[in-house]
């Protein structure tokens, strides 16, 4: 059991507690989370294309999206 929800109540000199296995949960929002990332950088690119970015524009955005999803600073410069 990786992370726990629940509570715990004394009573008379002991603890009763009751408590569940979140691990499930918290990985399904992390996931939703991710996802959510991912459909805001696609919408970001689709709106410069829609709006009539530049081919140059257009390929620095989905580099900058690109490296922001991989977790990389898109001010940091990456050597090739």
């Amino acid at each position: 059991m990786d992370r726990v929800d629940g509570n715990a109540r004394p009573a008379e000199g002991l603890v009763y507690a009751v408590g569940r296995d979140v691990t499930e949960r918290r990985l399904a929002e992390l996931e939703l989370e991710r996802l959510a990332g991912e459909q805001a950088a696609l919408r970001r690119v689709a709106t410069l294309v829609a709006s009539g970015g530049t081919p140059d524009e257009i390929f620095a955005t989905v580099g900058d999206e690109v490296r922001h999803l991989v977790g990389n600073d898109p001010d940091e410069h990456v050597p090739l």
